[in-house]
C-alpha cells in the first residue's frame, strides 16, 4: 500500500506500478480508500501509513465505532 500511495522521487522509476498511480502518487491528487477485513487491521494500516510519513488526513472507519464517531469520520 505504501509503495502505491507514496509519490515517486524524481529520477527514480517504478515500473511495477501503473503510471497513473506512480507518477504523482494517489494522495498527491485525491483521496484513497483502503478496505481491510478486520477492525484491528484498519488501525494497523493507519499507523503504518502515518509512520511512513503519508501526509494528509488518515481517517479510520469501521463497524465497531459508535454512530457519532462514524459521522465525524465521514465528514472529514
Amino acid at each position: 500500500v505504501i509503495k502505491i500511495l507514496t509519490p515517486k522521487k524524481k529520477g527514480t522509476s517504478n515500473k511495477s506500478v501503473a503510471p497513473e498511480v506512480s507518477d504523482d502518487g494517489c494522495l498527491a491528487t485525491g483521496n484513497v480508500i483502503v478496505y481491510v477485513w478486520r477492525q484491528l487491521d484498519a488501525q494497523a494500516v493507519a499507523e503504518n501509513l502515518q509512520a511512513a510519513g503519508i501526509e494528509g488526513g488518515i481517517v479510520i472507519y469501521h463497524g465497531g465505532m459508535d454512530a457519532s464517531a462514524r459521522s465525524k469520520a465521514q465528514s472529514k
